[in-house]
């Protein structure tokens, strides 16, 4: 497969990006050609979905290119109000549109529930197998989990965290807060992980009823299955319903604070007054985790540009700014594998 093609420096911005998208539109349409080729080849499903691992592989090389240019090229189009739309237009047309058969790409783009990052998209991700009706879907679906793998590492650093974190207390019992908690997988894999455990207490929110039914029926399933008995109030509305001072019956009362997804939609102000709120919450000891997509990275195309989310890029230097807001001293900011999450871990004193 060819490489990006270099642009006149005349042509404007918009005109380059646009080339930019028609280059790696080129691709994946060969890319196509060889999934419909090794499809005809498959002797089942399972042979199948084993050639689409082995050709994304083959195509990661060029993908990793691509997205390794994308944000000098798609960046400053998406911070001007003017030449926004007019990219995410480029965007839908030359590239969602070839890999829109994706049950992830188009969940994510699609937006079905009303607001980026729904329950059901995440859901996918967690997942992480292959799914789709034809081979392109079936290709389409695994090369939008590379995408989203930083929203599954996350997932997976919260829980062992929390994990740790209880099993360090010494106790039976763990309690937290989740805020924009969506259907709550951490709780069933919390329990699953942790089988010094004999009673979770959790506090859900999230705006979304049908994420927080799902989430009930999978804890009943959790405590089912694991035997470990979790305790679950549900607050259905805003995070802005949290961000007055906490109650006295919240004020100092869970091990674990954590929110991982939603600050990426908040400006400064909105997001510095939810982990103060977070903050106030916590038990003396209590960990604080907030976790929020790195600025300069890949991300941006795939998150902003192709599924139209208006994520909120920060610096490790942003997220220590909120650890310093609210006086914590004990604290550490991480990037995850994928290097596009970072992740503030901070404990309030004992």
């Amino acid at each position: 497969m060819g490489s990006t093609v270099s642009h006149p420096p005349q042509t404007s911005r918009l005109d380059r990006y646009a080339a930019f998208c028609r280059d790696f539109a080129q691709e994946l349409d060969a890319m196509r050609d060889e999934v419909e080729r090794i499809a005809g080849l498959a002797a089942s499903e399972h042979d199948l979905d084993r050639r689409i691992e082995h050709a994304f592989r083959r195509f990661a090389p060029t993908w990793h290119r691509f997205f390794a240019a994308s944000y000098e090229a798609v960046a400053p189009l998406l911070a001007d109000e003017d030449l926004r739309p007019k990219a995410l237009a480029i965007t839908e047309t030359v590239v969602v549109s070839r890999m829109r058969e994706g049950p992830l790409t188009a969940s994510a783009f699609e937006k079905r529930r009303g607001y980026p990052g729904d329950f059901e998209t995440l859901d996918l991700i967690y997942a992480g197998d292959l799914r789709g009706d034809t081979p392109w879907a079936r290709f389409c679906h695994l090369a939008t989990l590379e995408i989203g793998r930083p929203v599954a590492n996350r997932l997976e650093l919260a829980v062992a965290d929390m994990a740790r974190e209880a099993e360090r207390r010494g106790r039976r019992a763990f309690s937290y807060i989740n805020v924009g908690c969506g259907a709550a997988p951490d709780v069933a894999r919390l329990a699953a992980c942790a089988p010094f455990l004999d009673r979770i207490e959790v506090r859900l929110v999230d705006h979304d009823a049908g994420a927080l039914e799902a989430a009930r029926a999978r804890l009943d399933a959790a405590q089912a299955r694991t035997g470990v008995t979790i305790d679950a109030t549900v607050h259905h509305g805003s995070y802005a319903d949290l961000l007055e001072p906490a109650p006295p019956a919240e004020h100092g009362r869970f091990d674990y604070a954590y929110c991982i997804g939603l600050l990426d939609y908040l400006g400064e102000r909105r997001a510095h007054a939810l982990v103060r709120s977070l903050w106030d919450r916590l038990a003396p000891g209590g960990t604080l985790l907030a976790g929020n997509m790195k600025d300069g990275t890949a991300n941006v195309w795939p998150v902003n540009a192709w599924f139209d989310w208006r994520v909120k890029y920060r610096t490790e230097e942003d997220l220590l700014g909120w650890a310093d807001a609210v006086g914590a001293t004990d604290r550490t900011v991480i990037t995850d594998e994928s290097g596009r999450n970072l992740l503030l871990f901070a404990r309030k004193p004992a």
